[in-house]
């Protein structure tokens, strides 16, 4: 999965009124704004060598060692970067930039395979070394004004960045789930996905006692389709078709490509009659549509209403008759059995 800053940002909805609210949590003042801010002379003419501590603190451990040690270009990159880093946070402009900076941050270390754990442990380090470096130019009292206002700061920073790494986990972990659970071309289950949640609709209907009904269709000369205009409009037609059916299904219903141009629903607590108003439904939409290039397309239905204890084997065995028969009636019908 590619992450896109933007992408990223619009999703997570964190705006600059939540930024206000989180430097109150953090009691982050103007007056520790400033404060930072005097240091910036001091940080401007910090080496790139000075940053070798951090690193050399970082690569004690095995698991941030093997991370960084992956390229060997990217510590003395890390390095450079860790001066404009210094910068910034001192410069203190808390902003939609200083946001989707933290962003960033929490993307790249969760791209690097950095752990939170192993994130915030670095952070702890990375004050010890900026504080240590600035304290050096300014008298006592000034270093303990600089030390709390820093301190207050990159509490903030460790809060977003986590924040927006563990957001960026939950995209991930969604996409995985989405590539084993749904059809990649049309977005709605596949029929691993559709098998495992039919068996627990069986188990929940029998349980219960619960009407359980169930749609199968398949698209009408749909290899004409294929042959006369090509796959890339049978494609168009195939999700079109599921676009078409998830507007006349409740949220309820469970809907998957069984496979090629195949279809299936489960309609829990529906009766065989409730089941065939929505196969008409489902037909009629399709028939009226007019599909890019190739226009009229039809489907035919069958329907089917499982009993008490049946067999997911003979119910299927129903289903695949009732659409044998809608073929041979002409095709662009329902039948249930």
């Amino acid at each position: 999965m590619e992450f896109n800053l933007e992408d990223i940002y619009k999703k997570i909805q964190y705006n600059e009124i939540d930024l206000k609210r989180a430097l109150n949590y953090f009691d982050i003042r103007k007056k520790d704004l400033d404060t930072l801010r005097n240091a910036l002379d001091i940080i401007k003419d910090v080496p790139v060598e000075f940053f070798d501590q951090f690193y050399d603190h970082l690569l004690q451990f095995p698991e941030i060692a093997n991370i960084l040690n992956k390229d060997k270009d990217l510590i003395e990159n890390l390095k450079l970067k860790q001066k404009f880093y210094f910068t910034n946070m001192l410069k203190a402009n808390f902003d939609i930039n200083y946001i989707k900076e933290k962003i960033k941050v929490g993307m790249v270390h969760y791209l690097l395979g950095v752990k939170e754990d192993y994130y915030i442990g670095a952070y702890s380090e990375y004050f010890y070394t900026l504080k240590k470096y600035v304290n050096q130019f300014l008298d006592r009292q000034h270093a303990i004004e600089f030390n709390h206002s820093l301190a207050k700061v990159i509490l903030l920073d460790i809060n977003l960045t986590i924040k927006f790494y563990f957001f960026i986990k939950e995209e991930q972990e969604i996409f995985l789930r989405n590539l084993s659970e749904k059809d990649p071309l049309t977005g709605i289950y596949n029929r691993r996905k559709f098998q495992e949640i039919c068996e627990h609709s069986i188990s929940e209907s029998d349980r219960y006692k619960k009407e359980l009904s169930f749609i199968f269709f398949d698209i009408d000369n749909f290899k004409m389709v294929n042959d006369t205009f090509g796959h890339n409009i049978g494609d168009v037609v195939l999700k079109e078709i599921a676009n078409i059916v998830k507007r006349e299904i409740r949220k309820s219903d469970y809907f998957a490509r069984w496979g090629g141009e195949e279809f299936i629903l489960i309609l829990p607590e529906t009766n065989i009659n409730s089941a065939l108003t929505v196969a008409e439904k489902i037909r009629k939409s399709i028939e009226v549509y007019e599909f890019p290039a190739v226009g009229r397309v039809t489907v035919s239905i069958g329907v089917a209403s499982r009993k008490f204890s049946e067999d997911y084997s003979d119910l299927f065995k129903r289903l695949d008759d009732a659409v044998y028969r809608a073929k041979s009636l002409g095709k662009n019908t329902v039948v249930a059995n």
